[in-house]
């Protein structure tokens, strides 16, 4: 029989072939293929190589009767969703109570009545069809159920994220509003004062101040600009291949003016073979930050050590200071947009925290990190890693 035509696989179990002949010849006619065993051991043994789509099995055979084989088979894993039909020339209420209770799910009589036959075969295929494709659309619904829930789990969380995001962005706009209040009320003042005086000295010192809260205020709203751009995506990130040391010293010449002014000493060790693959621009901004809050918390005389080394992939710059140190509670706020840490410089100089924020954003760009460790009164050093140029 052609397969590709076949209803299905029928496995007949009776120790009584030569009785079947006609029921056999009636079901291949009706497209079904038939294999016949003549107990239920056999039909055991064969059971995973014939892979029946029902079965017909007699209740009357020696050594094993049609309820152990069905028990048996009902027991398996690979066979237990197999309809049995039994086939019994008894017609007792009690062996068909049996039967059910074997897993059974019909009985045929002897003689055959064949249209009886193909009917109740023909019924439980259909059944058995249907069960398969209820049960693969249960499965797939609960895919859908499963999926479902990852998808509301990733909204909750989306949610959650957006939530922290704008208390985030609220903690930071308040932040904005009490740093520019400070520079601001200073202008007021001062000029009030001006209005007042009649000294020249005291003008000059007031222009002095005002000169210094310029400065601050100038500064702050660069790093905010630049912050602001990040988060945008305008800020276009061009890394090259540049030397170390070239970065490094063009930072820290324009700086020289500010470092002595404080009687501070700024070092910086060259190291002429270490490369890096950055964004000049981004790398420059972030150790002007760096080098500019070494100045600010370092005390007249004090020191600022500048140092690379290699770490294999990456390289770690490092910025090191003898000055007043931070808190340990406080450290973990540093790159954090969400929390308040501000101190006053050895000399009152205001800062916002902006720009270490700022410069978190660059180096994380960068794959790199960020980090400092403190001592109170002793110093702090401020390290990042950046992705050293590898030759190809």
């Amino acid at each position: 029989m052609n397969e590709q035509q076949t209803e299905g696989v029928i496995l007949i179990v009776d120790d009584s072939p030569i009785t079947l002949g006609g029921l056999i010849y009636f079901l291949n006619r009706k497209h079904f293929e038939t294999v016949v065993e003549v107990n239920g051991y056999e039909a055991l043994e064969r059971i995973h190589e014939i892979q029946p789509d029902i079965i017909l099995l007699d209740v009357m055979m020696p050594d094993m009767d049609g309820f152990e084989a069905c028990r048996r088979l009902k027991a398996r894993e690979d066979t237990k969703d197999i309809p049995i039909i039994f086939i019994t020339a008894m017609s007792d209420v009690k062996s068909k109570i049996k039967g059910f209770k074997q897993g059974g799910v019909d009985y045929i009589t002897k003689p055959f009545n064949l249209e009886e036959v193909y009917a109740r075969v023909t019924t439980h295929l259909t059944l058995k069809r249907l069960r398969r494709q209820l049960l693969e659309q249960n499965r797939l619904l609960q895919d859908k159920n499963q999926q479902m829930e990852r998808l509301n789990q990733v909204l909750e969380a989306k949610n959650k994220e957006l939530q922290e995001l704008n208390a985030s962005k609220d903690k930071f706009f308040s932040i904005i509003a009490h740093d520019l209040r400070g520079p601001f009320s200073a202008f007021f003042t001062a000029l009030g004062a001006i209005n007042s005086s009649d000294e020249f000295k005291t003008v000059h010192h007031i222009t002095t101040y005002l000169e210094d809260s310029a400065e601050n205020l100038y500064k702050f709203m660069e790093n905010l600009l630049q912050w602001a751009r990040v988060h945008m995506n305008s800020v276009e990130f061009h890394p090259e291949k540049v030397q170390c040391d070239a970065i490094i010293q063009e930072c820290i010449d324009p700086l020289h003016t500010l470092f002595e002014q404080k009687e501070i000493t700024i070092t910086y060790t060259p190291n002429p073979d270490l490369w890096v693959y950055v964004d000049v621009g981004m790398i420059s901004t972030v150790l002007r930050n760096l080098l500019m809050n070494a100045l600010k918390f370092t005390p007249r005389g004090g020191a600022v050590q500048v140092y690379t080394q290699d770490n294999g992939d990456m390289v770690q710059l490092a910025v090191q200071d003898n000055g007043i140190g931070i808190a340990e509670n406080a450290l973990a706020k540093l790159f954090k947009i969400d929390e308040k840490y501000r101190s006053e410089g050895t000399e009152e100089e205001l800062g916002s925290g902006l720009g270490l924020i700022l410069s978190k954003e660059f180096i994380e760009k960068h794959g790199g990190r960020i980090w400092a460790t403190s001592e109170v009164n002793q110093g702090s050093t401020f390290y990042t890693t950046l992705p050293k140029y590898m030759e190809s």
